[in-house]
């Protein structure tokens, strides 16, 4: 019997290791192939044709192996040498593979506004076909010196982050729309997104021959490597501020100008103590000139049908513009709620500055509100106490209902007696 140029062909494994080619190609008909517990042998020749080979020893001149018969039998002797390469495939699963992708943009449902996030997470793979890993995978990597080749999970992931960077934004993009999460709510559903994003990302490994142990999304975050990231950043910031410390944005504004001013001054000392109180003498509601008691300046709209201006026993709204107590977006004080977060407006009976409805005092003069303040005058836009029959500040029946189109009095009318428009 002539000796083989092989003889026995097998592989340890290698925790992390997900596929293993033998350095050899030249396999004599004599060699023995072992293939251990937990591993998947794949014999392959030309690239394209292939037999697996689960845990046991099998002679490689076996006639039982169509692959092998097939290339035995070509003339030379049935001695000569031919060139195949065997791949070991570990199936053991490589634990906490990590994944992070950035500088991709949704949009905040909170916001109303594009913002940059990035995403972190972890999961783990097994492989469930290992002809396919090899075949898809494994037969493009470059061999070490001694003509072995190891593909890792860190090869693996690297291979394919491309077109799981891609599969991965696109699915958090849409479950960002479809349940209209903001980004300072994501951290309790992180767990909801890895459930939702776990079978499409499955579907992509089972091309290359694998199948996700598991998937976890760690953290979801804004991305504050790129520059509208920390723009981002800052305003998420700067809105969380003002909500514990209860100022609003114009007020934050102003006194970030007043302190620039008194940093400015040459004077400094009572040049800036005095032009501080100059500046914030309204704020605690005792005066009246502080910049930070709010100018609503805007003209009392002229009555409907062209009528001279009422007296002081009818007054007329007078429509304003407040900033939002919860959003600190502006709008018009003939909006009940906020048109931007519907937050009920809650005015302050002397400046009209909007406030928390659990406020007791006003936040921009310091007047006090009256309790359980969120019923409000459709005529002066007055706070007035639940049940009132009459506004406080105006006099106007709270139970007089009004035309939508004409402003003619309705109550107990089915159609307005002035335009002929059904109300009920």
């Amino acid at each position: 019997m002539k000796k083989s140029i092989i003889d026995f062909i097998h592989w340890d494994g290698e925790i992390g290791v997900l596929a293993y080619r033998h350095p050899k190609v030249n396999i004599s008909k004599y060699a023995k192939l072992q293939v251990n517990e937990a591993q998947e042998a794949v014999v392959v020749v030309n690239g394209t044709r292939s037999q697996k080979f689960g845990p046991g020893q099998y002679d490689m001149d076996s006639p039982n192996y169509p692959i092998l018969r097939a290339f035995y039998g070509i003339p030379f002797g049935g001695e000569n040498p031919f060139t195949v390469q065997v791949w070991f495939v570990n199936k053991l699963t490589p634990k906490d593979i990590d994944w992070g992708i950035g500088d991709f943009p949704i949009y905040d449902q909170t916001f109303q506004a594009q913002i940059p996030i990035e995403a972190h997470g972890k999961y783990g793979i097994t492989v469930s076909d290992a002809e396919r890993l090899i075949l898809k995978l494994a037969l493009g990597y470059p061999a070490n010196a001694d003509g072995a080749i190891q593909v890792t999970a860190d090869h693996f992931t690297e291979q394919l982050r491309g077109e799981l960077t891609a599969k991965t934004k696109s699915l958090i993009t849409k479950v960002f729309a479809a349940n209209k999460y903001g980004i300072n709510e994501i951290s309790a559903h992180l767990e909801d997104i890895s459930n939702i994003l776990s079978p499409d990302l499955n579907a992509f490994f089972d091309e290359f021959g694998c199948s996700l142990s598991k998937f976890y999304v760690t953290t979801i975050g804004v991305d504050t490597s790129t520059e509208a990231g920390r723009i981002a950043q800052e305003a998420i910031n700067q809105q969380t501020a003002q909500k514990i410390s209860g100022h609003t944005w114009q007020q934050g504004k102003l006194f970030e100008t007043a302190q620039q001013a008194v940093n400015n001054s040459q004077g400094g000392g009572i040049l800036g103590a005095v032009m501080m109180a100059g500046m914030f003498g309204g704020i605690g509601g005792g005066g009246n000139g502080g910049i930070m008691t709010p100018s609503y300046s805007q003209p009392t709209p002229a009555p409907v049908g062209g009528a001279q201006p009422a007296g002081p026993s009818q007054a007329q709204p007078v429509i304003r513009e407040v900033y939002c107590a919860q959003c600190s977006r502006k709008y018009t004080t003939d909006n009940r709620f906020c048109p931007h977060c519907g937050k009920q407006y809650n005015p302050c009976p002397k400046c009209g500055a909007d406030n928390d409805l659990s406020a007791t005092r006003c936040v921009t003069c310091g007047t006090q509100l009256a309790p359980n303040v969120g019923n409000v005058c459709p005529n002066c836009h007055s706070a007035v106490a639940p049940g009132a029959a009459f506004c406080p500040n105006c006099g106007r029946p709270l139970s007089e209902q009004k035309c939508p189109r004409c402003g003619a009095n309705t109550k107990g009318a089915t159609f307005c007696p002035s335009c002929g428009l059904k109300v009920k």
